[in-house]
């Protein structure tokens, strides 16, 4: 039977710095505030192969202006007290601003609240009585307003009722009231006028309201409480003795079932929060909250990788210099790397950019006989033509000099000068054939 027998053996390196890990900065948990400002104490540690080893900390500034009171900065205005100012009301306007929760006066100024406010009309009021003979007199009075009082204008007796004083006139009249049982009485009194007054002639208790006095047991509601997640309210029963209200019993009634709990009460949600960058990496605040009656609370949150190597740019190709080659124009294509601060050639390449951008260059012809047939055919396609150069130089003033179409207008413009003096001269030929035709005649 064959055995494996041991030779010989050695150590061997299979990671290398497996249990080194680099110093790092560390957040603790002491929070504390300068002035507006909170600071958070952070701390550098180093690894020594089995615990993490205090190298130096400091205050760090953690979130600025974190104590900063939430009404800070807001403004308000506010009405003050009324002054007269002439005949009109002023009030007083007042401008305050919040200094970290305490408002603080900024200006005021005097509002005009009501116009003429103080100025009232002349009017007429009623005065004292008058008996004359049998009849009743009302004084009749005017005043004007001083701006502080009224002043008597005039006044005068006007006649206000006619025959009032009868001598010998019954009337009944009401008195006191008093209570028997649990009714309410009123005195009923009988009065004849007599020689300028009136005269008791009779009287008696009137029945004036049935069980006036009379309340029946009543259930009152008080105060509420609750208990679990319903909600009670204190439920008295109370007689009434003639003056006053008497407890009889009280008890808890359930007023409302799951009035303390919401819809949404033991909901979670994740929300996303802001933006931090870590290394070349993006990442973005993840927050779960969980609803408690109605609000929701925060329970934890991280930092999630929103997108990775977010701040290391990629690759990328950019355009450099013009170059003519041939009739062809090309352009110089560049890639670039990004390297920590600055971009790097990485190769470049001239690329065809525009295929006969530059027009062929042909040998100029020498200058031909004036009589050559070349010539003749030439003069008859300007002739044919002719409106086409007005509308040549037409198109080239509106595209001007340095347009896209400057070399073809340029050439579109020495044809045109150059058929119209072969014009001019072919018209001064065919006149003086015809001036020679006439003479022959």
């Amino acid at each position: 039977m064959k055995q494996w027998r041991r030779v010989r053996s050695y150590w061997h390196l299979w990671r290398r710095n497996h249990y080194y890990k680099r110093s790092r900065w560390f957040w603790t948990n002491s929070y504390k505030r300068v002035g507006r400002h909170q600071y958070r104490y952070i701390v550098f540690r180093r690894w020594t192969g089995a615990r993490w080893v205090r190298v130096r900390g400091y205050w760090r500034l953690y979130r600025r202006n974190a104590y900063n009171h939430r009404y800070h900065g807001r403004q308000q205005w506010r009405w003050g007290r009324f002054r007269r100012i002439g005949i009109h009301r002023y009030r007083l306007r007042t401008l305050y601003r919040n200094y970290q929760g305490h408002w603080r006066r900024v200006r005021s100024y005097w509002h005009l609240w009501k116009r003429g406010h103080y100025y009232r009309k002349p009017r007429w009021s009623w005065g004292a009585y008058r008996r004359v003979g049998h009849h009743l007199y009302r004084q009749r009075v005017l005043r004007r307003w001083t701006g502080a009082r009224w002043v008597v204008v005039r006044r005068y007796w006007k006649l206000y009722r006619r025959y009032h004083y009868l001598h010998g006139k019954y009337r009944w009249f009401w008195g006191k009231f008093k209570r028997i049982g649990v009714h309410l009485y009123r005195r009923r009194i009988l009065r004849r006028f007599w020689h300028g007054r009136w005269r008791h002639v009779r009287s008696y208790w009137h029945l004036y309201r049935r069980n006036h006095y009379y309340k029946p047991n009543r259930v009152f509601y008080g105060r509420t409480r609750r208990v679990g997640r319903h909600l009670y309210r204190l439920r008295i029963l109370k007689r009434w003795n003639g003056k006053r209200w008497i407890v009889i019993r009280r008890w808890w009634h359930l007023y409302r079932r799951n009035y303390y709990r919401h819809p949404h009460h033991g909901r979670t949600r994740w929300t996303w929060g802001r933006y931090r960058r870590i290394g070349h990496h993006l990442y973005r605040l993840r927050t779960l909250y969980r609803n408690h009656n109605g609000r929701w609370r925060r329970v934890r949150a991280y930092w999630h990788l929103w997108r990775r190597n977010h701040y290391v740019p990629r690759p990328r190709w950019f355009w450099g210099r013009y170059r003519r080659i041939g009739r062809h124009l090309y352009r110089l294509r560049i890639l670039k790397v990004y390297k920590g601060k600055r971009w790097i050639v990485r190769r470049q390449y001239w690329h065809l950019y525009r295929r006969n951008h530059y027009p062929a260059m042909k040998p100029k012809p020498s200058k031909p006989c004036r009589c050559c047939s070349s010539v003749k055919n030439f003069v008859i396609r300007l002739f044919r033509y002719k409106k086409k150069c007005a509308r040549a130089r037409h198109f080239c003033s509106r595209m001007g000099r340095r347009g896209k179409y400057r070399n073809v207008c340029r050439h579109m413009m020495h044809l045109c000068s150059r058929a119209q003096r072969v014009r001019r001269r072919r018209s001064a030929q065919l006149r003086r054939l015809r001036m020679l035709r006439r003479r022959r005649r």
